[in-house]
């Protein structure tokens, strides 16, 4: 199906690793950064030019390899785009993860973890404070993907001013 400006409709999602997520061969990939990924609508073109107009169910976040299907039946694999993050690697002692991940919590980072590393955006600010902790990190070049920390975000609230006072809940 198609809309009104000839965007293939997507509304349907394949999520990687479940069960019939094989029988569907995609026939062409749909390259998304992580804020890509975290928007239940909108209107993207993939690698060989088709356009979409993404519509799928609110909260719903894509992950990488997972396929968009839409009602024709055509199959788009959702390929994460590189990014520019810190890969941080706090060693094998539970207390440095513990340390490190809660503190960039703290500052409202998105981090996921991959592997030995701890990944979040690159910044000035994430650098200059991961400095300060004297955290074992580097500059990377790669997809933002790994385990996803912090589901209590989805809740997280603040008052009808937006502002956010520290006091109110604890991370």
């Amino acid at each position: 199906m198609s809309d009104s400006t000839g965007a293939i409709v997507i509304t349907r999602l394949v999520k990687r690793g479940e069960s019939g997520s094989s029988q569907h061969q995609p026939a062409d990939s749909l390259v998304l950064d992580s804020d890509q990924r975290t928007s239940p609508h909108f209107s993207a073109r993939t690698e060989k030019g088709r356009k979409l107009h993404i519509s799928l169910d609110r909260g719903i976040e894509l992950d990488d390899q997972d396929v968009l299907l839409a009602d024709d039946g055509t199959a788009i694999s959702v390929v994460a785009a590189a990014e520019d993050l810190l890969a941080v690697r706090p060693g094998e002692k539970a207390l440095d993860w513990a340390a490190i991940c809660y503190q960039l919590g703290n500052l409202h980072r998105p981090l996921r973890v991959a592997g030995d590393e701890i990944l979040t955006p690159r910044d000035a600010q994430a650098e200059m404070f991961l400095n300060r902790l004297g955290a074992d990190f580097s500059r990377a070049r790669r997809p933002f993907i790994g385990r996803k920390l912090g589901a209590v975000a989805s809740h997280h609230h603040h008052d009808h001013h937006g502002a956010h006072d520290h006091d109110d809940h604890h991370h």
